[in-house]
């Protein structure tokens, strides 16, 4: 099928068939959340969903949920990741647009139209803003900007303040020119928790690379369509939640899986030369971040000491990583609010401790705060 052809077969007036492959992994309920929130998107438009669970694990029980939920139903046999779980259950599909989604991820009214529609635009691929709470007050950030030079200052920054600060500094740059898009914008920072595309851009591409045992298959995959000339956007009018599978924070082996996918991208698009040079810097000695304990009142109200002249609104970062990047954000607009309340982040309750950082909107830090469970309501 042409570029002409697959436009037009989105674009269509009849109705517009999607397949959604749904990779699940011991998180049968996630599944089922998932399941009902993009039916009731679809619900009342001319989109038709045709769901594909690519299962690479699960109890006896899990299974039987999974199964009885009127999807196809297929069996990995294995942890194939998710590479390997999406290549499994491509062969299942045959609509014209296809998504890709994690089973974690429920989409808001209007992302599915908000999807079609880029993509009726001429997008090759098309992806949502994430929120990281069910009441949608954090926005998740973009996936970081991989280059040579932002993965040096990051090392160098976990040994040196002031590289930190930089780090810090670049990363938010690069996040905040998603967060305050308000029209699609062209970028390969998309996350793998969703992505929507046609299937013309399958076939130019190809499938994920299965030897990414966890992350980074998406950064490569979407490089690969950059480097072919396709289109890529985010779409900040589509929403999603994305939640976060707890099985998988747990899973023993996650991050031997994660660093062996960052060698293997690192190899591909840094040199392993470069890669060499960077794993034995990480190996220097490294400095904790200062933060101060932030107390937190027994209503979950904190109260945060800011310069009289800062620049409103003010940007509350809040990050598990103690580096205080990547974070999620949310903003104050309101200068004479002084106390702010501490949300709840149901579903990330496998979090002990929090870090929360004050910035300006001129991306000044006003202050840093280390949040712990014990002292804060985030149940």
């Amino acid at each position: 099928m042409s570029e002409d052809d697959a436009t037009q077969a989105v674009t269509g007036d009849t109705a517009t068939e999607m397949d959604v492959i749904i990779v699940h992994y011991h998180a049968a309920a996630s599944v089922r959340e998932a399941v009902a929130a993009l039916r009731l998107d679809a619900n009342g438009t001319n989109i038709r969903l045709n769901i594909v669970i690519a299962d690479n694990g699960s109890t006896p029980e899990e299974r039987t949920q999974l199964q009885s939920l009127d999807v196809h139903y297929l069996d990995s046999g294995r942890n194939a990741g998710y590479a390997g779980a999406v290549n499994i259950a491509f062969s299942a599909t045959s609509s014209d647009v296809v998504i890709l989604m994690n089973e974690d991820v429920n989409v808001l009214p209007g992302c599915l139209r908000a999807l079609s529609t880029t993509l009726r635009s001429g997008a090759s691929i098309a992806g949502p803003q994430f929120y990281w709470d069910r009441d949608c007050i954090f926005l998740l950030p973009c996936t970081e900007e991989r280059t040579r030079g932002n993965e040096r200052l990051k090392v160098a920054g976990k040994r040196n303040p002031a590289q930190l600060a930089r780090a810090r500094s670049r990363w938010r740059e690069h996040a905040r020119r998603h967060w305050r898009a308000a029209e699609p914008l062209s970028t390969t920072a998309l996350s793998g928790a969703l992505l929507t595309f046609r299937r013309d851009t399958w076939n130019t591409i190809g499938p994920f690379d299965e030897g990414f045992s966890l992350y980074f298959e998406e950064d490569d995959w979407l490089l690969r369509a950059s480097s072919a000339g396709l289109l890529t956007l985010y779409v900040p009018s589509a929403r999603a939640i994305h939640r976060h599978n707890t099985n998988l924070a747990r899973e023993a082996k996650r991050v031997q899986w994660e660093a062996e996918s960052f060698r293997r991208f690192g190899d591909r698009y840094y040199g392993e030369r470069f890669m060499r040079r960077l794993a034995l810097a990480a190996k220097w000695d490294q400095v904790v971040p200062d933060w101060q304990e932030l107390a937190a009142d027994r209503t979950g109200a904190v109260r945060l000491e800011l310069p009289r002249n800062c620049t409103w609104p003010l940007w509350i970062e809040l990050t598990p990583s103690p580096l205080g990047f990547p974070a999620a954000t949310t903003r104050i607009a309101d200068p004479s609010a002084e106390l702010w309340q501490l949300p709840p982040l149901s579903g990330l309750e496998f979090l002990e401790t929090f870090y929360l950082q004050v910035v300006d909107d001129a991306g000044r830090e006003l202050g840093g705060y280390r949040v712990r469970r014990t002292c804060q309501r985030i149940m």
